[in-house]
C-alpha cells in the first residue's frame, strides 16, 4: 500500500470546492421549490440576512443586531451633521470670498477713477499751459514790435512814455503768466 501526504493547501482546496459544490447544490435546489414554499422563504430570507423574529427578546444576537443598527443610525446623523457643517462652513467660505472680491472690485474701481481724474486734470493743464504759450507768443511778439519801434517813439515824449509804460505792463503780464502756468499732476 502506498501512503499519499496531504498538504494543508490542498485540504483547504478540497474543502473550498466541497462548499462551492454545496453552495451550487443548494441554489438549485432553492430554484426547484415553488413561490411561496417554507423552505424557500426561509432560505431567501437567510440570504437577505436572516430573521430576528424567531429570536426571544433578551437573545444576546437580537441585542448584537440592534446594537448594531442603532450604532448604524447615529453613524447616519453624524455624517448627516458633518455635511450640513461643512456646507455651512463652504457658504460662509463663498460669502467671505465674496466680499474679498467685492472689495477688490471696489479698489479696482476707485484707482480706475483716480487715473481717470488724474488724466482729466492733465489733459486740462495742458490745454491751460498751451493758451499760456501762446499769450506770451503773442507778448514776445509785441516785444519785438515795440524794439523795431523805439526810435521812432523816442522823437515824441508822450508816446515814449507810453510805449515804456507799455513795455513795463508786458514784462508784468509776462511774469505772471509765466508764474501761472499749471504743474503737470
Amino acid at each position: 500500500m502506498s501512503e499519499k501526504n496531504m498538504s494543508a493547501k490542498m485540504v483547504a482546496g478540497a474543502k473550498a470546492a466541497e462548499e462551492s459544490l454545496a453552495r451550487d447544490e443548494a441554489r438549485q435546489t432553492e430554484e426547484k421549490l415553488p413561490e411561496g414554499h417554507p423552505l424557500r422563504d426561509a432560505a431567501e430570507s437567510r440570504r437577505e440576512g436572516g430573521d430576528l423574529d424567531g429570536l426571544p427578546p433578551g437573545h444576546p444576537m437580537r441585542k448584537a443586531m440592534e446594537e448594531a443598527a442603532e450604532r448604524y443610525h447615529a453613524q447616519q446623523e453624524e455624517a448627516a451633521l458633518a455635511d450640513e457643517s461643512e456646507e455651512a462652513q463652504e457658504k460662509a467660505r463663498k460669502v467671505r470670498k465674496a466680499k474679498k472680491l467685492d472689495k477688490q472690485k471696489a479698489q479696482r474701481e476707485r484707482i480706475a477713477h483716480e487715473v481717470e481724474e488724474r488724466e482729466e486734470c492733465q489733459g486740462a493743464a495742458k490745454a491751460v499751459n498751451k493758451g499760456i504759450d501762446d499769450s506770451l507768443g503773442s507778448i514776445r511778439d509785441l516785444y519785438k514790435i515795440l524794439a523795431d519801434s523805439e526810435e521812432v517813439f523816442g522823437r515824441n515824449a508822450y508816446c515814449n512814455v507810453r510805449a515804456l509804460k507799455l513795455k513795463r505792463l508786458l514784462q508784468a503780464v509776462e511774469r505772471g503768466l509765466f508764474d501761472s502756468r499749471m504743474t503737470r499732476v
